[in-house]
């Protein structure tokens, strides 16, 4: 996971929320930075919130209608740091930010081999469901 380790050894630069701007990004936008920086790239999200510092975008959280579960209207669907960046505070005020502006419940996914999903209970999720692990394919190139 050397995606991971300059976070994990806390080498990367931190940044506050509170210090940076809201906007809405389009389509181009949002499908580049999830390229460069979500391990599962860009997705088929109707909401695209970002948070600007410096004029660049350093954070992003998408939404889209809940795909696998029919109880829930919206999916969180990813959320992503700008590489080598901790956005303290970041999920909350995009989260937050999301629930002031759309109506109904949000359901959403971690992939524990990554994330152990405490970001989502702090901001009011509960667990609804641990699965088994699932397969998965490496590329030995």
């Amino acid at each position: 996971m050397l995606f991971r380790s300059s976070s994990k050894l806390n080498l990367n630069r931190k940044i506050y929320a509170r210090k940076c701007e809201k906007v809405i990004l389009n389509t181009h936008q949002k499908n580049s930075f999830l390229n460069e920086n979500h391990i599962q790239g860009e997705d088929k999200s109707k909401v695209k919130l970002g948070l600007l510092y410096g004029g660049e975008l350093i954070c992003l959280m998408t939404f889209c209608k809940s795909r696998f579960n029919n109880n829930y209207e919206w999916e969180l669907s990813r959320f992503a740091n700008k590489k080598g960046v901790n956005v303290v505070g970041g999920f909350s005020k995009l989260l937050n930010w999301f629930r002031e502006n759309y109506d109904g419940n949000i359901v959403s996914y971690a992939d524990r081999r990554y994330s152990n999903g405490n970001v989502y209970l702090k901001n009011g999720f509960e667990i609804i469901r641990v699965n088994s692990p699932s397969y998965y394919y490496v590329d030995k190139n």
